[in-house]
């Protein structure tokens, strides 16, 4: 992960979480994208623990998407 892609990935929450409704899929997308893009692991483990609080967080997300730069 490169800063950019966690600079770009911090920007677009703010916004994302106040959009009425929450876009739940493209919210999540965006953090597996911009911080897990060459982790599939780390997002596996970072989902699974954020669902315990959060029970849709990256549930159904279209594939990774891995040509961010």
């Amino acid at each position: 992960m490169t800063h950019t892609n966690a600079e770009r990935s911090c920007c677009l929450w703010p916004q994302q979480l106040l959009d009425d409704p929450l876009d739940r899929s493209a919210l999540a997308t965006s953090v597996r994208d911009h911080l897990f893009a060459s982790n599939p692991d780390g997002w596996a483990a970072y989902a699974a623990t954020l669902r315990a609080q959060v029970p849709w967080f990256g549930e159904a997300l279209p594939p990774m998407n891995n040509t961010l730069p």
